[in-house]
């Protein structure tokens, strides 16, 4: 069985190459095949002596005060109107302890006869749960008569979760009420390997961004790539939304969640200009917690995009700007340590029209020595520019002096091997090759 999104959300489903099994919104052209199909369920469960719902509560004028055209979706197998349900977001006779949004509600399945066994009811719940992820929403709900045995064996093999029995309408419907959590992220990720697979695409992404942003009362619009790291990044209208690398991909990404929303947390209260947070937390994804944030989206152009497009004194006035902002960042503590951003390389600075520099991504942060935060800069950012380094150091710097300051910071920093590799192409002599690089 193949299985083709199609443009509503909903699956299109050829099984075999014989039978072809459609899913797809209905409309009000549909209303008769909604009301057949209404009528067919009705006569056959009095048929069978366990009478359900009566023709007068499923005809049109009625059943559509709840459920419009709209509503419903349709199981078209081989060209006939075999089955619908209908999707809807809010139910406070069944679900009152529910507000609008918080789940969508399936009402009103109906399969017929003839197609029984054939897949559509299994066809009609996967386009349920894609509406669900449409909509980033991870609960979807039901009600059914608790006498149902076999419909409740079926909801049950679907996924569903009993809640609990209740009756409505004073005693005339005895029901039982089901539940499931829909997964939002459906892609399979069980390595380091999936994860980079997977981590830019913004289809994947989507549905669980989306229902982040519901969780968080955001506004939610299509996502747009952003600079790609380790870690998810999107844009999202006027915010970026970074979702980390979850456990099962092999990785641990609470110490750097922890440390990106502390050092911005940091920066805000040190007057450094950085993208300020507009949610943070974590998101229960059938089991797969997902950590993130919500950030500001900053309109400027990268480090690395604005440098080709500087003379000298342009590169000192940036040198100097990134220096009071270190300055401000760098907060030393008793033990002489400073809160370092430790990660300054031409895709963690933007530069603002007024030349304001931004920083970006703070994972790396800690508390480490200046020599440390500043190695990364002569080293990644500057990458040892005489002009910026004027500007950095106005009081002055030396070939020799600098570069065993570079030397002893770049010891303690965790990508020293990637930072001497990326410059040298080589970790052999890294003080020759940094005092080469400065003179």
């Amino acid at each position: 069985m193949n299985n083709v999104p199609n443009p509503h959300g909903c699956d299109m489903i050829v099984s075999g190459g014989l039978i072809m099994l459609t899913i797809r919104p209905a409309s009000d052209a549909d209303i008769p095949a909604i009301q057949s199909l209404l009528y067919d369920a009705v006569d056959r469960a009095e048929a069978m002596g366990r009478p359900m719902w009566q023709r007068e509560h499923v005809a049109w004028e009625v059943i559509s005060q709840k459920y419009p055209a709209s509503t419903f979706r349709l199981a078209v197998l081989d060209g006939e109107t075999v089955g619908c349900m209908a999707l809807v977001m809010y139910d406070p006779e069944i679900w009152p302890e529910l507000a609008p949004d918080e789940a969508v509600y399936l009402h009103k399945l109906v399969v017929r006869r003839n197609a029984s066994g054939k897949g559509v009811s299994r066809a009609l719940f996967a386009c349920a749960r894609d509406h669900c992820r449409s909509m980033g929403i991870p609960s979807l709900r039901l009600d059914v008569y608790a006498n149902r045995e076999k419909l409740r064996a079926l909801y049950e093999s679907e996924g569903f979760w009993f809640v609990r029995e209740e009756s409505f309408y004073g005693e005339s419907y005895h029901s039982a009420l089901y539940e499931q959590d829909v997964p939002m992220f459906t892609q399979a990720v069980s390595s380091w390997d999936d994860w980079r697979r997977v981590f830019q695409d913004r289809d994947a992404f989507t549905p669980l961004i989306r229902a982040i942003y519901r969780k968080e009362r955001l506004t939610f619009t299509a996502l747009e790539n952003a600079a790609p790291g380790t870690n998810a990044v999107f844009r999202i209208g006027e915010t970026v939304a970074k979702v980390f690398v979850p456990a099962c991909a092999g990785c641990d990404s609470a110490p750097e969640y922890a440390a990106e929303l502390d050092g911005l947390m940091r920066a805000e209260r040190y007057g450094v200009d950085a993208p300020r947070v507009r949610a943070s937390g974590t998101f229960d994804d059938c089991g797969t917690l997902w950590r993130y944030l919500v950030m500001d989206y900053i309109d400027a152009p990268s480090f690395a995009d604005m440098v080709p497009t500087l003379d000298d004194a342009g590169k000192r006035t940036i040198g100097r700007r990134l220096r009071e902002l270190t300055d401000r960042l760098n907060v030393p503590r008793a033990d002489g340590l400073v809160w370092a951003h430790r990660d300054i390389n031409p895709d963690n600075l933007l530069i603002r029209p007024d030349g304001t520099p931004v920083l970006l991504d703070f994972a790396d942060a800690a508390w480490d020595t200046v020599e440390c935060e500043r190695a990364v800069i002569v080293c990644e950012l500057f990458r040892f520019d005489h002009a910026f380094l004027d500007g950095y150091f106005s009081e002055g710097w030396m070939p020799d002096a600098l570069a065993e300051s570079c030397i002893r910071g770049l010891a303690r920093h965790p990508f020293r091997e990637n930072i001497l590799r990326d410059r040298f192409g080589t970790l052999d002599d890294p003080y020759g090759h940094i005092r080469a690089a400065l003179l």
